[in-house]
């Protein structure tokens, strides 16, 4: 039987697929907002190393809140040497925000880079590419995770119903304010107090949307934008509901049914097939 047309009408997955990311695309918010509450585990985690508002300031250079290359982090993979990981805590908000650092050599005189990943994934995506980079610049290299994914999340979170929840969504304009307050406390804090105060932007797919965004809005603290395969458009008029929490009851059904769906382990492989000409490149 071929695996894309087969006798049972499996030719029709790519168009089922196709639905299933058109309907989570529109219910992304309720995604994520659904399963905060699976997401103490990630805070618990990173309690031990949680920096103060005024510890944060000079982490860039040095702090035995910084973790090591060889601890494991919550996406289950260890940092590529000359990757170091971080937590700010972000208290007028009440969030736990995780980063990474890759220190360059010429920190005090040439101006950082924040890079910024794509939606659904995490800091992760950058950290092969963080020390070449830094090493190339001589510049601190900086990743982080917006809040609601990877490491990044509501203190004490309590499935879109704690109080740190309260009115919050998980949406481009609310991970905009996120990365220029982690500019100005982090990446522009600190260290680089005596350069000049702006950094680059390296934005992938969301991300480059939201490098745009804050070159427009912040023009100032911006030295550069390098965007690869940027989204030209996020977000979606959600009908009955504004993205904030707690969701309401049926896109949070659907969000939870999607969720679920997507990640089906069955699902993954089928959708892995398709993009590989070589099935036994995607293991499993």
């Amino acid at each position: 039987r071929n695996r894309t047309t087969g006798a049972h009408g499996t030719k029709m997955l790519p168009m089922v697929t196709a639905l299933m990311a058109g309907a989570a695309a529109l219910y992304a918010p309720a995604l994520w907002a659904t399963w905060t509450s699976r997401a103490q585990i990630t805070t618990k985690k990173h309690s031990s190393f949680v920096a103060t508002r005024n510890h944060i300031t000079d982490v860039s250079r040095s702090s035995p809140r910084m973790l090591q290359a060889c601890d494991v982090q919550s996406t289950g993979s260890i940092l590529p040497e000359g990757v170091e990981a971080g937590s700010w805590h972000r208290e007028e908000k009440a969030q736990i925000i995780r980063y990474e650092l890759a220190r360059g050599a010429k920190y005090e005189s040439v101006a950082p880079v924040l890079l910024l990943n794509g939606f659904g994934v995490g800091s992760f995506h950058w950290w092969r590419n963080m020390p070449s980079l830094a090493q190339a610049t001589g510049a601190d290299v900086y990743g982080m995770d917006y809040v609601g994914q990877g490491g990044s999340w509501p203190v004490g979170c309590n499935d879109g119903n704690a109080p740190s929840e309260a009115s919050l969504r998980y949406a481009i304009d609310d991970w905009a304010e996120q990365a220029i307050d982690f500019i100005d406390e982090i990446v522009l804090g600190g260290a680089h107090a005596s350069t000049p105060n702006k950094c680059h932007l390296i934005g992938n797919s969301c991300g480059g949307l939201l490098a745009s965004l804050l070159a427009a809005r912040h023009p100032q603290k911006i030295a550069s934008v390098s965007l690869i395969n940027p989204t030209p458009v996020w977000g979606s008029n959600l009908p009955f509901w504004d993205g904030r929490l707690p969701a309401p009851a049926i896109p949070r059904a659907i969000g939870r049914f999607m969720y679920d769906r997507i990640r089906d382990e069955g699902n993954i492989a089928s959708m892995l097939k398709l993009v590989y000409s070589n099935p036994a490149a995607v293991g499993g």
